[in-house]
């Protein structure tokens, strides 16, 4: 498939809702915004980053993710302004502390929740309100550790 831009298996540019090129755009900024503004941070500071989550079309997730629409931040996601990661050797209690230096190097517009129980970050943007990492556990539920 040279010459093709794939996003995810099954996903071109050209399905990306060819009748609104003025959405289109939008949702194509806010993958590679979301995307260089995460991705390479969290690189920087953990080993082995992948990404769990990414961009989803509001069409897919409304008819095979509802229980994702459901989450708080769930409809990000489908504005290419989420992305969930995990890295090599996840360890709650240190990786914390170095989610703080990360925090310092995202831009204004971004939340980070960092999730305990299941060994991940939401990385989330376009936020109105102060950048933020909040820690979600089962057992305590959110905690703001740090905001700007």
């Amino acid at each position: 498939m040279k010459g093709v831009i794939q996003f995810a298996k099954g996903i071109t540019f050209e399905k990306l809702n060819p009748l609104n090129l003025a959405l289109k755009n939008d949702y194509i900024n806010n993958l590679f915004y979301t995307g260089f503004n995460s991705i390479p941070k969290f690189n920087e500071v953990f080993d082995g980053v992948r990404v769990i989550r990414s961009f989803v079309s509001n069409a897919y997730a409304s008819a095979n993710c509802k229980s994702m629409l459901k989450e708080k931040y769930g409809y990000k996601y489908t504005e290419g302004l989420a992305v969930m990661l995990t890295w090599d050797k996840f360890h709650p209690v240190d990786d914390i502390v170095k989610c703080l230096d990360v925090m310092t190097r995202l831009p204004n517009d971004a939340v980070v929740l960092f999730h305990v129980d299941d060994k991940c970050v939401q990385v989330l943007f376009g936020n109105v309100g102060p950048k933020q990492l909040i820690e979600v556990s089962s057992t305590t539920g959110e905690h703001l550790i740090y905001s700007s």
